[in-house]
């Protein structure tokens, strides 16, 4: 946790709330703030791990074409990539 923004003790704190609201998100003294929050964290998160995904298969990919080009070239027929 060096990279963040927040001390140790404010991250605790922050998963203490959470969990607290996990089983009655409504107790929370600002709802459209709560939600827009959570909206914006989670699709930023699957945005960077879609991203992630797509820079390790086109690793795996380059690894095979070097490996393998026949392999590779038989897959992109089929998988299109």
């Amino acid at each position: 946790m060096s990279q963040s923004n927040f001390t140790e003790h404010e991250w605790e704190i922050c998963i203490k709330v959470l969990t607290a609201l996990k089983d009655d998100p409504m107790r929370n003294p600002d709802n459209l703030t709560f939600k827009t929050l959570i909206k914006k964290i989670y699709k930023k998160a699957r945005k960077i791990e879609h991203q992630q995904a797509l820079r390790e298969r086109e690793k795996d990919k380059e690894r095979l074409a070097t490996e393998r080009p026949g392999f590779v070239k038989r897959m992109s027929d089929y998988f299109g990539f």
